[in-house]
């Protein structure tokens, strides 16, 4: 007997796997045409590294770039009954923070960065980790999902490769 249910975890994997190569092969022409932003250097001032991301975060959030995760990440959570979103490269939060208002009430976010930000907004169910954390040293867990946004590009063909095949092997 044909165990289906397998099967399609088969064709999800292959498929996630191919998307990954997918979007690690796209973001390198990207990454070829881009220079690294200054504000991922250690040596740049913290106040304008603030005003930077915040710029960002304010950007996203106005214009509600990422509303068509909203149904997506929704998904998500219930159907791996997920309870808890790890955010990498943070920055100030902004899409983490909206995107975690429209999901629910009882959802626990946390927020990370490599030069973590000051938040002082006090929304429930979110966290800033006070200490900085590298992407690029993450081991992931199974159980929890993880997002980036606003970051990806921030990294070479071989670190976002690293990354997408250490989450992959996670779970």
């Amino acid at each position: 007997m044909v165990d289906y249910a397998e099967q399609k975890q088969t064709v999800i994997r292959f498929l996630h796997k191919e998307y990954c190569n997918w979007l690690c092969r796209y973001f390198s022409v990207i990454y070829l045409i881009m220079v690294k932003e200054l504000e991922d250097y250690d040596w740049f001032p913290a106040l304008l590294r603030r005003q930077q991301v915040g710029f960002i975060g304010n950007v996203t959030t106005w214009f509600k770039i990422y509303q068509p995760l909203v149904p997506v990440l929704r998904q998500m959570l219930q159907q791996h009954k997920l309870q808890r979103i790890t955010d990498c490269c943070s920055g100030s939060g902004g899409p983490a923070v909206w995107l975690h208002r429209q999901l629910n009430d009882t959802l626990q976010t946390v927020l990370t960065d490599k030069f973590p930000q000051l938040i002082t907004e006090n929304t429930p169910g979110i966290r800033y980790k006070k200490e900085s954390m590298d992407i690029l040293h993450l081991q992931p867990t199974c159980g929890e999902l993880y997002t980036m946004y606003n970051a990806f590009h921030h990294f070479s063909t071989a670190e976002q490769q690293k990354m997408l095949q250490r989450q992959w092997r996670a779970c």
